[in-house]
């Protein structure tokens, strides 16, 4: 015979439940749905994580500015070189 080991104590015993903070959660005016119902974006930090496709684009983005200058450096290195 297994018995239930979890005792509930006689303040929340009237409540049907354990867990002080479940409790406290089930009886408050959450301040949005996320939060209400504990999904993904209420877990997630102050800022967002950026995808992958989103670094993508950013490092795209900055090689189309970053390479012509590149090349320029190359070209004139050459040209220091090979007039050396």
């Amino acid at each position: 015979m297994v018995r239930n080991t979890k005792k509930k104590t006689m303040k929340w015993q009237y409540l049907g439940e354990t867990d002080p903070a479940q409790f406290i959660h089930s009886n408050k005016t959450h301040r949005s749905v996320s939060e209400a119902f504990r999904d993904a974006d209420y877990a997630t930090a102050w800022h967002p994580h950026r995808s992958e496709w989103e670094d993508c684009k950013e490092f795209i983005g900055g090689m189309v500015f970053m390479m012509p200058v590149l090349m320029f450096v190359v070209y004139v290195s050459y040209l220091i070189l090979k007039g050396a």
